[in-house]
């Protein structure tokens, strides 16, 4: 149970990640 709630942080730590990411990108490209 341990292992998978570390797999579901890590999950949302990369789709977090991958959000902003992409967030940034999009306001960089409007300017």
């Amino acid at each position: 149970m341990v292992e998978f709630f570390w797999i579901f942080i890590g999950a949302v730590v990369v789709l977090g990640g991958g959000m902003t990411v992409a967030s940034f990108i999009a306001l960089h490209d409007q300017n």
